[in-house]
């Protein structure tokens, strides 16, 4: 008879054996898939712990002591963190990235020990000369990323170290303490080629590897018809001023910080780089350098050893913040000037090797009106160049032009701080020696630049005449008198 309760009267008789029975299998298959999951995290633990016992450490014995050490550290950790796991301090997501994170950083750690020495070797190696004659190893990679190379490969001081989510890092210590006393390096520092290696850019090369094969004949489409063809009015064309900036933008782009610094200091920009790490430090790095500066002025009996303007805007063009990313990897932070000078750099090399390339093709190139008289060959690259760098700098490339490698220009002033105007000096010995008089005039030092002689003068002469010519440059009298000397204190004019 079935038994009424609370109004319900089952329709059938309710089997209490088999559903307890089928409780108790689902509570069983519960604890055994918890059991599973236990397992299988205590598994990764002792996988991971048989990873730190196995590796192969490299050759270069306190690298390998260094590594011995870590290893151990890491083991602890790892028994440290499963401890935490199984007393619920720890959820099994955080216990599987801090797994995940120490076995990738170790990865990367063991394998730069191991292949420490090779990589030394091809180090030092990028820094000889090949066959070509030619060194693979930019002045940034020499200077900066060598030396940090070098400062990690210091290991008397160094000991590994884990953050609490498993990534591995080394730093120096106290010998006494063991407390962290210095730099910190991830270990994908020293792992990653690109904190090893940055190449060498040769600017007149890559230039000339697109110069050579560019048809100049495209700058003389749209000329005057009956005007004059000469290189000047060929390099006016918007072709060759596209041309111009595109190979600028190729060769020194913005997003690559490390060619751009190699076009700097690699090729004749900056002379004396200074590197900091911070913007707290700028300031203490400029001062120290405008005080070597002065003190060289000083050893050398110079009589006004402040700075000009001059060579206060070199000195803080070749002061370069570098610095290392999120990624682990050091770069070059470069100003606007700084990225703006190494395109101009680029610019002066087109500048120059397509007015050569213009000049051999000129004779072979027909008018666009179709006169086919041979143009008159005009060149005034160099004292194009030269022009340029006398009114806004920078002042290396008026030196890099000078036929005397012992020679240089110099603003020279008189006791009240005035500008006379640049001379040349001879440098002997680590003195300077004042060989011309001052002059804002360019064309006063003319034989310094294309040498002496008829021809020379002629030469010098022609490129002037041809420059305010296609520049408008100059006074009237300036373009008529092309010999006058200006020893007044006014800014200086080509």
């Amino acid at each position: 008879m079935a038994v009424e309760y609370a109004g319900f009267v089952p329709t059938q008789k309710i089997d209490w054996a088999e559903l307890s029975q089928d409780l108790a299998g689902k509570i069983y298959q519960v604890g055994e898939e918890r059991q599973k999951k236990r397992d299988e995290l205590d598994k990764i633990a002792s996988d991971n712990q048989k990873v730190l016992a196995e590796f192969e450490p490299g050759k270069n014995q306190s690298l390998r002591e260094l590594t011995l050490r870590g290893a151990d550290q890491g083991r602890v950790l790892i028994k440290q963190w499963n401890d935490q796991l199984k007393r619920g301090e720890i959820s099994p997501t955080d216990y599987k990235n801090k797994m995940n994170n120490i076995m990738d950083s170790w990865g990367i750690f063991a394998k730069s020990a191991k292949t420490y020495d090779e990589r030394y070797l091809e180090v030092m190696s990028r820094q000889q000369p090949g066959e070509d004659g030619k060194v693979a190893a930019s002045a940034y990679e020499v200077d900066v990323l060598t030396r940090e190379f070098g400062d990690m490969s210091d290991l008397s001081n160094k000991t590994t170290y884990f953050d609490n989510d498993g990534r591995v890092y080394m730093a120096t210590t106290d010998k006494n303490t063991g407390k962290i006393t210095g730099d910190v390096y991830d270990v994908r520092t020293m792992s990653y080629p690109n904190n090893i290696f940055a190449n060498r850019v040769y600017v007149d090369d890559q230039v000339n590897d697109v110069v050579k094969n560019w048809d100049t004949k495209t700058l003389f489409e749209k000329a005057a018809k009956g005007g004059e063809l000469t290189i000047e009015s060929a390099k006016n064309q918007d072709s060759y001023k596209i041309m111009v900036e595109r190979l600028a933008n190729t060769i020194a782009p913005d997003n690559n910080p490390r060619a751009q610094v190699s076009i700097l200091i690699d090729n004749g920009v900056i002379k004396n780089p200074i590197y900091y790490k911070n913007d707290d430090e700028y300031e203490t790095v400029k001062n120290q350098a405008i005080n070597k500066f002065i003190q060289e002025k000083k050893s050398a009996g110079i009589e006004k050893t402040e700075p000009t303007k001059e060579e206060l805007d070199e000195i803080e063009l070749s002061i370069i913040k570098n610095q290392q990313g999120a990624d682990g990897i050091i770069n070059p932070v470069l100003t606007k000037r700084q990225k703006d000078a190494s395109r101009d750099r680029v610019k002066q090399s087109v500048d120059i090797q397509l007015s050569e390339k213009i000049q051999k093709d000129m004779p072979n190139i027909v008018r666009a009106d179709g006169n086919t008289n041979t143009p008159k060959k005009v060149d005034a690259s160099l004292y194009t160049t030269l022009a340029s760098a006398w009114k806004s700098g920078p002042i290396s490339v008026l030196n890099d032009q000078l036929r005397n490698e012992n020679y240089k220009i110099k603003t020279i002033f008189d006791k009240s701080g005035k500008s006379l105007g640049r001379a040349v000096v001879e440098v002997k010995g680590g003195e300077e020696i004042q060989i011309t008089k001052p002059t804002d005039d360019l064309f006063d030092l003319r034989t310094y630049f294309f040498g002496t002689g008829p021809n020379a003068e002629e030469e010098a002469i022609r490129q002037r005449k041809a420059w305010l010519q296609a520049t408008g440059g100059g006074t009237p009298q300036q373009k008529n008198n092309t010999t006058k000397t200006t020893q007044t204190s006014r800014a200086p004019r080509p």
